[in-house]
């Protein structure tokens, strides 16, 4: 039984690889490395949060607060303890809040 678990989760982690390789090669499918800073007007009235694990090792924290302090209708959460992961607890108890916190001001 366990090693079908792990040839599954092996496989499941190899495709998502995949899938950011392919983002990453294409760098994103963005025309520069700012273009949403560089492009911030398009999104300035769109109200959003953005969530960030204070222990990211792959986005730094500051890169995050650069794009709330040029988005007038964002709100910045850092998330102490957490890292980049969806996954993690306080990440993931995170973006629920933010997704309740959105569908209010929504219907606002």
């Amino acid at each position: 039984m366990f090693k079908i678990f792990a040839t599954l989760y092996a496989n499941q982690n190899k495709v998502h690889a995949q899938i950011e390789n392919h983002y990453f090669y294409n760098k994103c499918f963005l025309e520069t490395d700012n273009w949403i800073l560089e492009n911030i007007e398009i999104i300035k009235d769109i109200p959003g949060i953005i969530l960030q694990g204070q222990r990211d090792q792959i986005y730094p924290w500051e890169n995050a607060a650069e794009l709330h302090a040029c988005w007038p209708n964002s709100a910045f959460l850092l998330i102490p303890n957490a890292g980049h992961s969806s996954r993690e607890a306080e990440i993931k108890k995170a973006l629920i809040q933010a997704t309740e916190d959105i569908k209010i001001k929504l219907r606002a």
